[in-house]
């Protein structure tokens, strides 16, 4: 089960998206008396990485505050952040860069209903950094300081959370979140609290909050990962202290939500959005989920929404309302399940959308699923839950629910066991049963429409539209959808050809075809991943094309391939253990995918006839057109359009390939020119790099590519051209209007040739964003109580692209807006002349170094690279080096590189989105 958290403002709820279950049962509890409850899993038998993940978990959030108290639980975990008794005011968040971390990136906290959360994760295994992070994680539990200034400092960024939270979209999400939550404690007690609450909290009466709900009664510790167990179980005992005197109070659990029999809960307006949503949820009581059974027990539900949806998805396959669907498992509290079905709608057609939900809720109602529907389902479930394993993140976020919960903790491996047992046994009638008592409990509607052109229905006549569906629903029968393989027949007669064979010094092989085609791979303890990248991008397709060339991805996942229809090449691939992933850009177009080791032929064999034997659907096309021109359509009409003409005259320079198309461009799209650039741009080797990384001999990888993509016909195509301008021509502030929010955004933007950096090392840009982020962070965040995020970015640029970015990104109070700018600059050139302490600059390298070492150790990460080196400009023989951990850039050559930057050498724009 997939575990998502709905940060601060939404309860701590369990979510099931149709696979993934992680339960553990085999982590090591150790109990000290008057110190919280340390909860232990080393990696033994997971996927780590060198990484650890360390957790303080109280189990008191916004539900454990007096009336007088709104907020605090939050306001607590914003103080930890701030000072405590070891490292006071901001001498903790330089504790915190000495590690390498930066807050928000490597540490963080949230504060929910139920509990309250800290993280720290390292990407290293250095007994330095696990001891200092265990000092901290302590610090938090029993020595968070709440000096006066720094209480009326953190106010200001609480009050800039609260514009953020509640601007633009957030503000449709708190609707929701109130609709769930209908006649229960939460409404009176979100986490953030109230503005009078926090405006008035008191040091004092903070740290009434905080003595009173952090003690060793109501705190766990957890730690995941590669560690050594007695060295963390000394550090604990050596930096928590005892509190023998310490009383359990019990906290106070989710309350019920509201189970009215109003049809229509929810129905909002939502501007910003370019899909309609039409939300059917069922709400029910059920029993605490407490043993391995109850879990097991779920997948009933699950059956039966995975074939609700399978089913609501062929027959809409081809209508251009629904444009996606999926459904949500929510377990609000203990006693309670919701569980929301969510149509995305292309148009406003909120009576057709209804009449199909309730058509296909009757036929399974009456009807029940089929026995070759059960059976197809079974087979998908086993190969879904073998894509997912264990490692520190997953192992972590389950000890936590564990916490919070007491849902039962198994590991993967385990409850794929379990499951196929289970799955033996489940019977269509246990599932008919399942279906019966969902159609008994009570049902909702929530409708958020992106167009308030007064459409959405009243409860008159959404009674009609519902009373009306069954009957619609009985004149017309429903055949299950059958199983279909795909045809895997290769029908080439190019010939397989090695025209060159290299062993690099890093050992990835490399194999040039006769056709073109460059295959890498790279050997490694683990699945297959694959990352097919190719030269030519938009700006390779002729402008009259580009349009097409645009939709034309989605047209082919709409379209299936060979003998099967989308939906049946979807359920064919998770069956086979298989995923693809297609995506084009400016310069160059991708395909990412994953597969077993025993599956790695079939993959290719899979990409040979999306290259050589795609089958382009016309109705296929006409849905996807049709869809575009509604979103088109509503864009146009959004509060939005000023600020997107303004980025797409400035920032894309009104690039076909970049900016926003215009309806008579999709309109003026035939299916002929999708099956031109289509079979112009993607079919045949179309300068084509493959990197695989995996566990495979590179005589198996060569035979297959022989196979399989030495075979694929040969066709010459220019590739991409390097981009002659990008951005703003001239320096200027850039304003637009229209955000809807609270906040504005601003974005500062620093922008200089590539040429300035020659000859640098490739760590000097890490090495800035990690100074500047602390510095902002320090400044105008805590010192300054500006904002309440800002962030500092150097993307890496592509070879095409011949100029390189400095980002500043931040949420700003509309009336702050120049000064917070004005504060920005005057950091920056104050910097510019003031170089960081040695120490630092040394603390982040060893960061930069340990995280460069674990990313090139994750076999995805290390696909892509691969694949993209030459588009990146890297040596295939250099392009696994991590980053060193000792550099020569010195302090001094960063206030340099920020000092280009600010100079006249580089064009400086600012772009201020408005409401």
């Amino acid at each position: 089960m997939m575990i998502k958290k709905i940060f601060i403002v939404f309860a701590c709820t369990l979510s099931l998206y149709g696979h993934a279950f992680y339960f553990y049962d085999h982590a090591d509890t150790y109990s000290f008396e008057g110190k919280p409850t340390l909860i232990l899993w080393p990696s033994d038998d997971i996927y780590a990485n060198d990484q650890v993940i360390l957790k303080l978990i109280v189990n008191a959030g916004s539900l454990q505050e007096s009336d007088d108290q709104l907020g605090y639980a939050h306001f607590v975990e914003h103080m930890a952040f701030n000072g405590t008794e070891s490292y006071p005011t901001s001498t903790l968040q330089k504790k915190l860069e000495s590690l390498g971390l930066v807050i928000g990136n490597h540490s963080n906290a949230h504060t929910y209903y139920d509990y309250t959360e800290f993280t720290i994760e390292l990407k290293t295994d250095d007994r330095q950094q696990l001891e200092s992070a265990i000092e901290i994680l302590s610090q938090w539990y029993q020595s968070i300081e709440f000096n006066a200034d720094e209480v009326d400092q953190e106010k200001k960024v609480i009050t800039a959370e609260f514009m953020y939270r509640d601007s633009g979209k957030n503000s449709i999400y708190q609707k929701l979140n109130d609709t769930y939550y209908q006649n229960s404690e939460q409404i009176k007690r979100y986490p953030i609290g109230t503005l009078e609450s926090v405006r008035q909290a008191t040091p004092a009466g903070l740290k009434k909050f905080y003595q009173t709900w952090y003690n060793p009664l109501n705190t766990s510790v957890i730690v995941t990962g590669d560690f050594n167990d007695d060295f963390v179980k000394a550090k604990f005992n050596q930096y928590f202290k005892a509190n023998k005197s310490a009383t359990f109070i019990a906290p106070t659990r989710s309350d019920t939500t509201d189970q009215t029999t109003t049809k229509i809960v929810l129905s909002e307006f939502d501007r910003f959005s370019t899909e309609s949503v039409l939300t059917y949820a069922f709400v029910a009581d059920i029993k605490p989920v407490k043993t391995k059974t109850d879990v097991i027990e779920l997948q009933k539900v699950q059956a039966a929404f995975d074939i609700l949806v399978q089913r609501i998805e062929a027959d809409a396959r081809n209508d251009a309302l629904i444009s996606s669907i999926d459904w949500e498992w929510h377990q609000p509290n203990a006693n309670q399940q919701m569980i929301r079905l969510n149509l995305y709608l292309s148009n406003n057609d909120f009576e057709q959308a209804t009449r199909i939900v309730k058509s296909h809720l009757h036929n399974l109602s009456e009807g029940g699923i089929q026995k070759s529907e059960l059976s197809h389902w079974q087979a998908n479930r086993i190969s879904e839950e073998a894509q997912y394993g264990d490692d520190v993140h997953s192992i972590a976020n389950a000890l936590e629910l564990q916490v919070v919960t007491d849902w039962p903790a198994i590991s993967q491996i385990e409850y794929i066991d379990i499951l196929k047992g289970y799955l033996m046994r489940l019977t269509v009638q246990n599932i008919n049963e399942e279906i019966t008592q969902l159609m008994e409990s009570h049902q909702k509607l929530y409708i958020i429409s992106n167009n308030d052109d007064g459409r959405r229905p009243t409860d008159d006549e959404l009674n009609t539209w519902l009373a009306d569906a069954p009957q619609a629903a009985s004149e017309k029968s429903f055949a299950a959808a059958d199983y279909t393989e795909l045809n895997l027949d290769v029908k080439t007669t190019a010939e397989a050809k090695i025209e060159s064979q290299i062993k690099h010094l890093n050992s990835i092989y490399e194999w040039q075809f006769a056709n073109g085609f460059r295959v890498l791979f790279k050997q490694d303890n683990s699945d297959i991943a694959y990352s097919l990248i190719s030269s030519n991008g938009l700006n390779a397709v002729d402008p009259s094309d580009v349009p097409a060339a645009r939709i034309m991805l989605d047209v082919a996942g709409e379209s299936g391939l060979r003998n099967l229809t989308k939906t049946q090449l979807n359920s064919w691939l998770v069956n086979n253990g298989l995923s693809f992933e297609f995506s084009s850009y400016y310069s160059f177009f991708v395909v990412n995918g994953l597969s077993k080791s025993k599956d790695f032929s079939t993959w290719l064999n899979v990409l040979h006839l999306f290259l050589t034997d795609e089958r382009l659907d016309e109705s296929a096309f006409h849905k996807v057109r049709v869809s575009s021109l509604n979103q088109l359509d509503k864009i146009h009409t959004s509060p939005y359009i000023e600020w997107l003409r303004l980025v797409d005259s400035t920032l894309y320079n009104n690039e076909i390939e970049t900016r926003t198309l215009t309806q008579q461009e999709v309109e003026a799209i035939r299916f002929e020119d999708i099956e031109r650039v289509y079979q112009q741009h993607l079919m045949g080797n179309q300068n084509y790099t493959l990197a695989i990384v995996g566990d495979l001999h590179p005589r198996t990888v060569e035979h297959f590519a022989k196979k399989y993509i030495a075979t694929i016909p040969s066709q010459s195509r220019k590739k991409s051209k390097p981009r002659e301008t990008y951005g703003p021509a001239t320096e200027g502030d850039y304003i637009g209007y229209g955000s809807g929010a609270i906040t504005s955004d601003v974005t500062l933007r620093f922008k200089l040739p590539k040429a300035e950096f020659a000859g640098q090392p490739k760590e000097w840009s890490p090495l800035l964003e990690y100074w500047l982020e602390s510095e902002l962070f320090r400044t105008i965040r805590e010192d300054q109580g500006l904002v309440y995020s800002i962030a500092a970015s150097i993307p890496t640029t592509d070879k095409f692209e011949p100029f390189i970015y400095l980002i500043i990104n931040t949420q700003v109070d509309p009336e702050n807006i120049g000064q917070v700018k004005e504060s920005i600059r005057m950091l920056l050139s104050r910097l510019a002349s003031t170089p960081p302490k040695n120490s630092d600059k040394n603390a982040w390298m060893k960061s930069i170094h340990k995280l460069s070492v674990h990313n090139r150790r994750d076999f995805q990460l290390v696909s892509k690279r691969i694949a993209a080196a030459n588009t990146l400009e890297l040596p295939l023989d250099d392009v696994l080096k991590p980053l060193p951990e000792h550099t020569t850039v010195s302090p001094e050559d960063l206030t340099h590189y920020l000092t280009l930057f600010l100079s006249d050498k580089a064009l400086k724009t600012s772009f201020t989105f408005n409401p």
